[in-house]
């Protein structure tokens, strides 16, 4: 749906990259603490059948070495983790520098910026192929469309964005979302073909799945269900189906779905809530 919009997403790598330098920087602080803890000297291995053996060289005039006996194994062993330890430090040390100028020239560089080398005027004359996070919002807001109708029986229950809803969990997940600042549309329709044999006629059938979630930093679209009554065995089994028929046609938990449950001893928490928001939505 991203393209739905606009041509040219944000960046995302970006992240990517930065959370790559964090762990670089952690491993890279590791081995240089091992550095300094390891033995001095450096080690000869010398392949004698079927066997290595080693020796410990004091100094670089040191070309033969004393050699080490099995018994002092654990010098031998520390000896070729140093040698490791002094290459990968290297390696780690280059893979920073190299990242960190990227980001940063990419910074300044990045097709997505365009936009605020413009003056106002202009750009809003213009076509963009990226959008601001606040002009895609609107536009994905501003989709017409029909939710579900409410029986007049059910029990008021309303979320902070004054939207009637059919249950108080609803209203958690709802009011959790607005809070984080996700945008939602309610019960936002989803055609489906319930016959999955592509030979055979299409059987559709209409699905309003509880939110229909963005997440804004990725353009990603989530569907979010909640399943309320799964003590009732019938209701349980529709629920099943259902999941059934999302994955058959790319709707898959974790990936595009989101799908949250309860029972009548086990009730839908705010935390639970939150969970899915920051581990889907932010």
């Amino acid at each position: 749906m991203a393209k739905e919009f606009e041509c040219l997403m944000p960046p995302q790598f970006t992240e990517s990259v930065a959370r790559r330098i964090f762990w670089l920087e952690k491993d890279l602080g590791i081995k240089q603490k091992s550095l300094e803890n390891a033995p001095p000297g450096s080690v000869r291995i010398v392949r004698k059948k079927r066997t290595n053996q080693f020796y410990l060289r004091e100094n670089n005039s040191d070309l033969q070495g004393k050699y080490i006996p099995r018994s002092q194994g654990k010098i031998a062993r520390a000896l070729c983790q140093k040698v490791y330890d002094k290459k990968i430090v290297s390696a780690l040390q280059k893979e920073i520098t190299y990242l960190k100028d990227f980001l940063k020239n990419y910074e300044e560089l990045n097709a997505s910026k365009v936009c605020l080398n413009l003056p106002v005027i202009r750009y809003k004359a213009a076509d963009p192929l990226t959008l601001s996070d606040v002009e895609y919002v609107e536009k994905w807001l501003s989709v017409p469309y029909r939710h579900k109708t409410i029986d007049p029986e059910t029990p008021l229950l309303f979320t902070e964005n004054g939207e009637q809803v059919r249950s108080k969990s609803e209203v958690i997940i709802a009011d959790t979302l607005k809070n984080n600042h996700i945008p939602y549309r309610y019960e936002y329709p989803v055609l489906i073909n319930r016959n999955i044999n592509k030979f055979k006629e299409p059987d559709f059938v209409t699905f309003h799945p509880d939110f229909c979630c963005l997440n804004v930093r990725t353009r990603k679209e989530y569907f979010w269900e909640h399943f309320g009554k799964m003590d009732d065995t019938e209701y349980a089994r529709r629920a099943v189906e259902k999941i059934f028929l999302y994955s058959e046609h790319g709707y898959e938990l974790g990936k595009n779905l989101i799908i949250t449950m309860e029972t009548s001893s086990c009730p839908m928490s705010g935390a639970l809530a939150r969970d899915n928001v920051m581990n889907f939505l932010m």
